[in-house]
């Protein structure tokens, strides 16, 4: 019996074996970078009460600017979505981390209703983006039967990215007013940057590119090619196939 354990034992450490390297660094990464980004977005929620009072806004003008970001963050999923198979998952996960965080960031020197509601609605809706593209970046590199599990962890850093902001916005708030709690978004930045030194392109991307590169070496215009592309992915989802499971897929996102 203690035979048959210890078998086990060495057989599942020795399974662990190809999480090593680039997996787990991939999905530290990416996990780290969601923890920044929902940590960012996360402060406009502490800093309701003071913005309200600052720039004699309604509830109502809040709730129109949350509508609004949602409304954009939609359309941007879709815009992000396509850019990553263009431009690769890493290159938009530095972009997007970057950008959200500038524009959270801007919500500390904004002087008016207008320029805040616009760098909130642009900010969220660049975060958005994030979340998809770090979730394909994991799973494009997980092994096949850890995917699962890697996919279910990094959902983790939503509550730990609002638990982050809770543990500095309401002290900097108390001493300093409510813009200060978005000055540390600018710090982002430049890790964003760091995090991409360590995110390697996933190799699906790239055998995704070297295919494209061919095709584009047969005579055919680059941007026919990649404009006809974009079209095979989304009619793709929507093949008899594959339908079921895209509309399955959406409600149940949908519902959530």
């Amino acid at each position: 019996m203690n035979s048959n354990l210890k078998n086990k034992l060495i057989r599942s450490l020795s399974e662990l074996s190809v999480l090593k390297g680039t997996p787990i660094i991939t999905f530290g990464v990416c996990f780290f970078g969601m923890i920044l980004s929902t940590a960012d977005q996360a402060l406009f929620s502490y800093a309701i009460p003071g913005l309200t009072s600052e720039f004699g806004i309604s509830l109502e003008d809040v709730a129109l600017i949350l509508t609004y970001s949602f409304f954009i963050a939609s359309l941007a999923l879709f815009a992000t979505g396509t850019l990553s198979d263009f431009f690769g998952r890493k290159r938009m996960f530095v972009i997007l981390l970057s950008f959200s965080a500038f524009f959270v960031g801007l919500h500390a020197v904004t002087e008016s209703f207008t320029y805040l509601s616009i760098f909130r609605i642009l900010g969220f809706a660049v975060a958005a983006g994030l979340y998809p593209i770090s979730l394909t970046i994991v799973l494009e590199v997980a092994p096949a039967r850890y995917r699962g599990l890697f996919g279910g962890l990094l959902q983790i850093s939503y509550p730990v990215g609002f638990f982050a902001a809770s543990l500095f916005a309401a002290p900097l708030m108390e001493s300093f007013g409510w813009r200060s709690i978005f000055y540390p978004a600018f710090a982002v930045i430049p890790i964003a940057l760091f995090l991409g030194f360590y995110l390697k392109e996933t190799e699906l991307f790239k055998s995704i590119r070297k295919t494209k590169s061919y095709e584009s070496s047969l005579g055919n215009k680059k941007r026919n090619i990649e404009f006809n592309s974009v079209i095979k992915h989304y009619s793709l989802l929507f093949s008899p196939k594959l339908i079921k499971r895209t509309l399955l897929c959406f409600c149940g996102t949908f519902l959530m």
